[in-house]
């Protein structure tokens, strides 16, 4: 029996030296000067199952009574799961906060769905590496997300489904294997001042998500798309910056959307519209892109105006042959396609590539004289180019060589002349003396 008992003693000895040892670990990993939040004076707790709304305060006696004025609040907390979620909220109809917490769990950080609308608060919390997703929100409409930190999570470091006029901001998201924030399904959604890089996949992704709003986001360095709109119209893309990705900005099926004032550097491609009419394209960079600044295919009725397309490797605005009835105007294009004949091309038909009102077209740093051809199948033309036509040097030579060789010649012509008018005044001097 003593034998036994001292074995016993042993396993739970070793099992909480390898519990301490794992808490220990993941405190070095966390620590601030990592850029995460500090996990001194969290309290630790094994998961979070909540199933109703008793259980806010009864079993885990959370302060706030559940009201809008005053919701229960979950915070410092070191959230730890080894199997399972770190923490469940569902069934509720209390409004609750979720702020300043450390959560490391090995499948979702923190899993919310089927609770009221606009009950849900989540901010200033870190979800670590150990997560499959960091923060997963399913039918939650107008839930509120923001200042969070995601680090390599597996999935997605933020997602949404089902989830409408909800607010994703200020939160950082990185290193997940597929897309740092998937919002799905989700109309009427703002996504804004969000910073995702370092994704296998891609920045911010909207599927199904009508009438949404994307702005002032930062997307560089995703192996796959910066900003990718599918199948969510009369949505707004402005203010982000989307650099070396795949794709800067990818906007498909997405009819009646605004793309606006963003920045897509070298990537492969800076803009792309597939499928999606009438969108505006307006006061973008996109510069140093490998095949195109901006690209549509298969989209009619779309207003390309005021971008600046720069040194890209490619053509500065290409439209394939499914894309007619485009207007483009008041671009400026400088050394797209050096070495070719064209910094555009165009294989639609019945695009104008100037404004038929003004009649207006683009700024071409390489145009000389005339219309500006448009390389391309349909023939087309900038009837109107912008700016200060490129003077080739061999015409400033024979100017040059003209004002040399006509100037001594009308001096000369002049002398002679005044000498002739002095012979004459002279002779008539003398006739009449």
């Amino acid at each position: 029996m003593k034998k036994y008992m001292l074995a016993v003693i042993a396993i739970i000895c070793l099992i909480f030296s390898s519990f301490n040892m794992q808490i220990d670990g993941r405190e070095t990993r966390m620590s601030p000067e990592h850029g995460n939040p500090s996990i001194i004076n969290l309290t630790i707790i094994v998961e979070i199952v909540i199933d109703s709304d008793d259980d806010f305060d009864l079993t885990y006696g959370f302060p706030g009574n559940g009201t809008s004025n005053n919701p229960y609040i979950i915070e410092n907390y070191w959230i730890f799961s080894a199997y399972d979620d770190g923490a469940i909220i569902t069934n509720t109809t209390k409004f609750f906060v979720i702020r300043n917490c450390y959560v490391d769990a090995a499948f979702n950080g923190l899993f919310i769905y089927d609770v009221a609308e606009g009950t849900v608060t989540i901010t200033n919390n870190t979800f670590s590496s150990e997560n499959n997703l960091g923060i997963r929100i399913n039918n939650a409409a107008s839930s509120t997300i923001t200042n969070n930190t995601c680090i390599d999570n597996f999935d997605h470091g933020i997602f949404l489904i089902n989830s409408g006029n909800s607010i994703v901001a200020n939160n950082t998201c990185s290193g997940s294997y597929y897309s740092c924030i998937l919002i799905t399904d989700s109309e009427s959604t703002t996504i804004t001042n969000n910073t995702c890089f370092t994704c296998y996949y891609d920045g911010i992704e909207l599927y199904h998500s009508a009438s949404s709003t994307v702005t002032d986001n930062n997307c560089s360095n995703n192996g796959g798309l910066g900003i990718d709109l599918y199948i969510s119209g009369n949505s707004t893309v402005a203010n982000n910056t989307c650099n070396n990705n795949a794709q800067g900005i990818i906007i498909s099926n997405s009819l009646f959307s605004i793309v606006a004032n963003n920045t897509c550097s070298s990537n492969d491609l800076g803009i792309c519209i597939g499928h999606s009419d009438s969108i505006t394209i307006a006061n973008n960079t996109c510069g140093n892109n490998f095949y195109a600044g901006i690209s549509l295919g298969g989209s009619d009725f779309c207003v390309i105006t005021d971008n600046l397309l720069q040194d890209n490797t490619g053509y500065g605005i290409g439209l394939d042959s499914d894309s007619n009835d485009n207007l483009i105007h008041h671009n400026i294009f400088v050394d797209n396609m050096l070495g070719g004949t064209s910094q555009a091309y165009d294989d639609g038909a019945n695009n104008y590539w100037y404004d038929t009102q003004t009649q207006e077209g683009n700024d071409w740093s390489d145009w000389v004289s005339g219309p500006y051809s448009i390389d391309g199948s349909s023939g087309a033309v900038d009837l109107y180019p912008l700016g200060v036509p490129v003077v080739a040097e061999y015409p400033q030579i024979i100017l040059l060589t003209l004002v040399f060789s006509i100037v001594p010649f009308l001096i000369i012509k002049q002398s002679q002349r005044k000498q002739k008018k002095n012979r004459i005044v002279i002779r008539n001097c003398i006739e009449k003396k």
